[in-house]
Order: structure tokens, then sequence, then C-alpha cells
């Protein structure tokens, strides 16, 4: 007697909004839904947007408390009086430079801020996807569809609208913004020329839980084990890193 073959269970289809919501409790899941999907726009846009909403809402409710406003004045002098210091600036480029940095909480700061943080959710997302999408063809010899890994990168990026929402509390509770998920949250007086406190603030948890989702869900999609993903990234990481905190400080 012939036995009737067994189908593949069929994937369940979720919206884009609910894979946002899964992505914390099952990201294979959903990343194997992505990769079996279609090209589907909602997939990198929802996330990247609601990440760009967060992100203003952070520049207006943080950048609007007067002891934020205060302690990223004071951090802006010193970093130019250090300059100054070290004769990287004339005293008359001192005080121009001042005169035209917006202050915080102002209407320009706010709206430059927003801008900015806005155009930098973007053009993560798309520079991200770019990369792997370069390494997969160049190094791993696999022609990986850069709309799909545009799709990866954003639904990993949810990680960071949790963490900026939950953010805007922990730092309008302790009034200062360097109070992040990372070291950096014990270190009383945080100083941005100081190279070791700003490592400290690298090190933060979201950033290595978004590492650890976008790892699953590039690995889902190229085969590749999850670990020699992170052989690949995770230098590019760090270099990155190293790059922000020298151009800080």
């Amino acid at each position: 007697m012939e036995q009737t073959p067994i189908s593949p269970e069929p994937i369940p289809q979720t919206s884009a909004f609910s894979k946002i919501i899964n992505i914390f409790s099952e990201p294979s899941n959903v990343f194997e839904e992505v990769i079996h999907q279609d090209k589907t726009l909602a997939n990198w846009l929802f996330p990247t947007l609601f990440f760009s909403i967060a992100v203003i809402c952070f520049t207006i409710f943080v950048f609007s408390d007067a002891r934020i406003q205060y302690e990223m004045r004071e951090n802006q002098i010193k970093s130019l009086e250090e300059k100054v210091h070290k004769g990287e600036m004339t005293q008359e480029q001192y005080e121009r430079t001042l005169e035209h940095i917006p202050l915080p909480g102002s209407v320009v700061f706010l709206i430059t801020g927003s801008i900015g943080g806005t155009l930098y959710v973007f053009a993560s997302m798309f520079l991200v996807a770019l990369a792997i999408f370069l390494i997969g063809k160049t190094i791993w010899n696999i022609n990986l569809s850069y709309s799909k890994l545009m799709e990866i990168v954003a639904l990993s990026h949810a990680v960071f609208i949790l963490d900026t929402i939950v953010s805007i509390f922990v730092i309008r509770l302790s009034g200062s913004m360097y109070k992040t998920f990372s070291p950096a949250f014990f270190i009383e007086s945080f100083d941005t020329t100081n190279v070791f406190h700003q490592a400290m603030k690298s090190l933060d948890i979201f950033s290595f839980w978004y590492l650890f989702l976008m790892f699953i869900g590039v690995s889902k999609y190229s085969g590749k084990s999850v670990s020699t993903i992170a052989l690949f990234f995770i230098p590019l990481w760090l270099a990155y890193q190293v790059i922000a905190i020298l151009f800080a400080v």
C-alpha cells in the first residue's frame, strides 16, 4: 500500500508588527518566516519607523530636562577646553564654536537632533545590510538578497526600540544621559573626554542583544553557523566602537 507523502507544515504568516513583538521571545521562528516569505517592505520599514519615532521621543523628552541640558552644556565646554589645552584649537576658535553650538533643549537642537537621529537609524540599517551583502558576495560566495538582509537587520533593531523607550525613563529619573545599560551606569561623574568612560558606555547590553539577533537571522539565511557570522562581524563592530570613541573624546 502506497503511503501519501506528508507535506511540510506551512510556516504561519504574521504581520510586521507581530514580528517586532515576537523577535524578543522567538527570534528563530521570526527569521524563518522572513526567509521563506516574499520580499516584504513592511518587514524593514515598520521597525525602522518605530525606532525613528522612539529616537525622536528620546530627543524631546530627555533634552527638555534642565539637568540634562546643564550636563550636556558642561561636557561641551569641557571638551572644547580640552582641545584648547592640547593646542588643537585657539581661544578665538573656542569662543566662536561655543557660540554656534545649539543650546541643548533649544528648538534648533531638538529639530536637528530628531532629524539626525532619524537619518542615523535608516543609514545604519542600510549600511549594515550592505556590509553583510558584500561579505556574502565576496568572501562567502553566496548571493544574498539585499532586501532580505534589510528585513533581518531592521527586525534585529527592534531591541533598540525597547532600549530607547526604557532609557527615557532611566535618564529622566537619574538626571544623567550617561546612565545607560552598560558599566558606565556605575560611573558617578561621566567624563566625555575620558577614553575608559566612553569604552564602558559602548559595552551596552542592548547592543550585544542586537548583535545576537542579527547573527541568528544571518545564520539562518546564509546557512553559515552563528560562530562564523560572529567571527566576521564582531571585529567590525569593535572597529566601529573604537572609531566612535576616538571621535567622541
